[in-house]
Parts: C-alpha cells; structure tokens; sequence
C-alpha cells in the first residue's frame, strides 16, 4: 500500500447512526467491528469502483497500533 493521507467530512447524527449499524452489520461478516473510518474507506472504495481493502489485516494492524498508542497518551495525561 502507499501513502496513505487523511480526508475530513462532516456528519449529522442521522449519518452516524448509519455509520454505527453499518459497523455492526459488517463485523458479523468480517468477525471484528471496524471503526467509522473503515466503513467510510469501503463506502468510498465501492462508490468508485475500486477492490474493497478496509477491512484487510494491514488495516487492522494499524487500527491497534492507533488505539494502544491513544491509550499510551491517555495515561500521560492523567499522570499515569
């Protein structure tokens, strides 16, 4: 995979609940629930035709990667 870069959209509730069923729903399929940015990743990739990568494990990898370091910096914070 290349570089990868970071896209922004805003979202009203409405989308977000769409969001978070859709979360549910796909990991029934893929046995782990994604977080918004995959689901929003794959709706995209479908959009323009291309091959589905979101829910793939380099994915994932980087996905626990994100949430131990957020947890490392959380504990800096609270003086932990």
């Amino acid at each position: 995979m290349g570089r990868r870069n970071q896209i922004s959209a805003w979202a009203d509730d409405g989308l977000l609940a769409a969001l978070d069923a859709k979360r549910q729903e796909v990991a029934d399929e893929v046995g782990k629930i994604p977080n918004r940015s995959d689901i929003v990743r794959a709706a995209l990739q479908t959009y323009l035709g291309l091959p589905v990568t979101a829910y793939s494990d380099d994915n994932a990898a980087r996905v626990l990667a994100q949430r131990r370091r957020r947890a490392r910096e959380e504990g800096d914070a609270s003086g932990g």
